[in-house]
């Protein structure tokens, strides 16, 4: 298949963007991941995310080049995730790590707001139960 040098350059940037999609994935899936002990469950997560990844990538390269593969393809796929891990992936991680931290300290807030309030009003509507109780017993021994 003879294709123009346009179609060549645009399988050559759709391709490397294919393994800069496929650092973004794995800089997501190490950030999810974190630590785990169990090697079992580490295999079993790592080989569930090379299988979405694939698709993931699949697809796009069957959007984008109609899953046009050559030999070539993989390398400039590899190249792209070479390129991403060495010179975005640490600002990525960093940036992710931050909006973790961001993410989980609004939910802590929340959370505890939430939990004061619910607590502040356990405690008057126990406080008013009491209340009311004294008063029952007090009309009772009249």
């Amino acid at each position: 298949m003879i294709l123009s040098t346009i179609s060549q350059l645009e399988l050559l940037l759709y391709n490397i963007l294919a393994g800069v999609l496929t650092g973004v994935l794995f800089d997501v899936y190490r950030s999810i991941r974190g630590r785990c002990n169990n090697k079992i469950i580490v295999f079993i997560q790592d080989v569930l995310f090379w299988i979405f990844a694939a698709i993931i990538v699949f697809i796009f390269l069957f959007i984008t080049n109609y899953a046009y593969m050559g030999f070539y393809c993989y390398i400039y796929i590899a190249f792209g995730l070479f390129v991403y891990l060495k010179i975005v992936s640490k600002h990525f991680l960093r940036f992710t790590s931050k909006t973790n931290r961001g993410i989980g300290k609004i939910l802590r807030i929340t959370v505890n707001n939430v939990s004061y309030i619910f607590g502040v009003f356990t405690y008057a509507f126990s406080k008013k139960k009491k209340k009311n109780k004294k008063y029952k017993n007090t009309l009772n021994k009249k």
